[in-house]
């Protein structure tokens, strides 16, 4: 009986050493600000893989070339496969949460937006190793990840605002040629601030309405800097321009000179709250 405990003992140590070494990186996700951003992120996704799944089976889809058509189909199921990666990282997280919270030993890591998916086990727990360095890139679920996928989809559905980019090293924005709205600066794929606006191509506006367009009214703009291709701006057809560049603090001249307001009805407190601006071109 004495050899027995002995060995018992042995085997717990062993036991133990091994969970020591099993927990080493690995640790448990906060509910954060970057986790609500991936929780939006991947709503977006779902949405966007819905919308395109009824255009697949719209008549609009039959018009597509075939190349076309593979690529959305192809983007679709590119999603879908980030969102089961998505969805099986969070029921980890969330099994690591439950752990945590019964044994009062919270291993988070603050301010990390990069959750790998590499589920390990640790004293019977499931957890998500955060340590980027274990897993392979491929299996990094990121807001820009997950936004950049929707937008894959949306862009060949040809819609409104799918002519947008950004980059987030030079904080700016690229609008190609299409369709926007004033709603361009909520899109998911812009995760934070613009200073630079570029525009690339010929570019509408839609329903006629350039109300808040490259107005300061999410935060995003606050130091926009400069909008350069405003040339390629229609604005033939547009009929409300209130608040165009409204609290645009930052921007010291527009080029404005190319537009026809000779539709436009309403043009109030289009600079409004415009403190640097010094110089711009209006005829």
């Amino acid at each position: 009986m004495p050899a027995k405990n002995k060995n018992t003992a042995a085997n717990k140590n062993q036991t133990n050493a091994v969970d020591k070494t099993s927990e080493k990186n690995v640790q448990t996700m906060p509910k954060s600000d970057n986790q609500s951003a991936l929780t939006k992120a991947a709503a977006s996704l779902q949405a966007a893989i819905n919308q395109g799944n009824a255009y697949i089976n719209s008549a609009a889809f039959s018009k597509m070339t075939a190349e076309k058509q593979t690529e959305l189909r192809t983007s679709i199921q590119t999603g879908k496969e980030l969102l089961n990666k998505y969805n099986a990282m969070q029921t980890a997280t969330n099994a690591a949460g439950l752990d945590v919270d019964q044994d009062n030993k919270n291993k988070a890591v603050a301010n990390t937006n990069i959750m790998v998916l590499n589920v390990v086990t640790s004293n019977n727990a499931a957890t998500v190793d955060t340590n980027v360095n274990s897993s392979s890139k491929n299996n990094q679920i990121t807001t820009n990840k997950l936004a950049q996928a929707a937008h894959n989809i949306i862009f060949q559905l040809g819609v409104v605002n799918s002519n947008i980019s950004y980059d987030a090293n030079s904080q700016t924005v690229t609008i190609s040629a299409g369709e926007i709205d004033n709603q361009w600066k909520f899109l998911s794929i812009i995760t934070g601030e613009i200073k630079h606006i570029k525009i690339t191509g010929r570019v509408t506006v839609a329903n006629g309405d350039a109300s808040f367009l490259f107005a300061n009214n999410n935060s995003k703009l606050a130091s926009l800097q400069d909008i350069t291709g405003l040339s390629n701006l229609v604005t033939s057809n547009i009929t409300s321009m209130p608040s165009m560049f409204e609290n645009d603090s930052s921007l010291t001249n527009l080029d404005l000179s190319n537009f026809d307001t000779g539709h436009v009805t309403d043009m109030s407190y289009i600079f409004s709250g415009d403190s640097g601006l010094n110089e711009f071109r209006f005829v």
